[in-house]
């Protein structure tokens, strides 16, 4: 106010080199929405781990900074972190009294239908799918999981157990698969003994 008279001037705002500006409440010039964290500026979105402390992830959200711990995985036997480390580095895991190395899989020891893994240090289980078989008898075999057809290997011709057959190469040969053995006894008859 000047003798009696209202004279206004528009203010001049400086021209901003920065992505994303605001108003700030009762002010007229846009300002860069930037976040300050420990001396050093950071542009609204920027996500940054400090220098100071490299188990931390920050972002910068408005003129607002937000820090979280990094997440570490779980570890059921961690060995101690290292100096300047910011989680425990997970170590093997024992699993039914034997030690097995992180990131490796084995089937259990009692119970050849779990296979399972070590992550983490973490073991984990998982049962077996075995396959639908297709026979009248069907064998556990001892330290597998999946049963399997009961069969007789004869001439490189595979026989069902309880199967009789001839032989395909000597037709006097009367043969029987029997668990998985072959037998054969001589035909009595007037072809084979001529």
């Amino acid at each position: 106010c000047q003798s009696g008279s209202v004279s206004c001037e528009r203010e001049n705002c400086l021209n901003l080199t920065c992505e994303r500006s605001f108003v700030p409440d009762g002010q007229c010039c846009p300002v860069c929405k930037v976040c300050t964290y420990e001396g050093v500026q950071y542009n609204d979105g920027d996500v940054f781990v400090p220098s100071s402390n490299s188990c931390l992830n920050c972002s910068c959200r408005g003129t607002t900074v937000d820090c979280t711990e990094l997440s570490c995985p779980v570890c059921s036997h961690p060995s101690p972190k290292q100096s300047g480390e910011c989680c425990d580095v997970c170590g093997p895991c024992l699993f039914e009294g034997t030690l097995h190395n992180d990131e490796t899989t084995f089937i259990s020891r009692n119970d050849p239908c779990l296979n399972c893994s070590c992550i983490n240090g973490n073991a984990t289980c998982h049962k077996v799918d075995c396959p639908d078989l297709v026979c009248e008898n069907l064998v556990a075999v001892p330290g597998q999981c999946c049963p399997v057809c009961q069969v007789c290997t004869y001439e490189a011709v595979q026989y069902d157990n309880g199967d009789t057959f001839i032989s395909p190469s000597n037709s006097c040969l009367n043969c029987s698969c029997k668990g998985t053995t072959v037998s054969c006894a001589e035909l009595s008859c007037s072809v084979c003994s001529q």
